[in-house]
């Protein structure tokens, strides 16, 4: 009779080398060292995408030079993090939105603070809180807080 094996304890040591790509990594290099946020345009249809990547309608090829977009947007949608998993950029409960800022057409997703959960809004205005120390992340931004319009 075979014996079902369901687990191995093993630890595994695999290299692996990641590459964000050149237009993301100046993104990451201009948020640590600007305090700037950039995206990408598509060339078909003029879209701007932050962080930098493809455009999700199209598939084809972006402008070679990243766009300045603004550090401020438009909370599209948000959610409250009540459940703690591992990894996780706060100690729950934190706010957690999409943010379509100025400039950009998608969303760029980050954490919403320096308001109470329950004056948090859909279509609020928000400007990014920015660390002091930055390191060439997303988490350079503390996270979004409302600002008065």
């Amino acid at each position: 009779m075979t014996e079902i094996v369901n687990n191995v304890q093993h630890t595994w040591h695999v290299p692996y080398h990641w590459s964000y790509g050149s237009m993301t990594e100046e993104f990451f290099e201009r948020m640590k060292n600007e305090k700037t946020l950039y995206g990408t345009k598509c060339t078909v249809c003029g879209k701007v995408m932050v962080p930098p990547g493809g455009c999700p309608i199209h598939l084809g090829p972006m402008e070679d030079k990243l766009i300045p977009v603004k550090d401020e947007g438009v909370l599209d949608c948000v959610t409250i993090v009540n459940l703690p998993y591992p990894g996780q950029p706060a100690t729950p409960p934190y706010a957690y939105g999409y943010i379509i800022l100025d400039g950009a057409n998608t969303f760029f997703m980050h954490m919403i603070g320096g308001v109470e959960h329950e004056d948090i809004r859909v279509g609020m205005k928000v400007k990014a809180v920015w660390n002091e120390n930055r390191n060439g992340d997303f988490y350079d931004i503390k996270y979004f807080q409302p600002i008065d319009t």
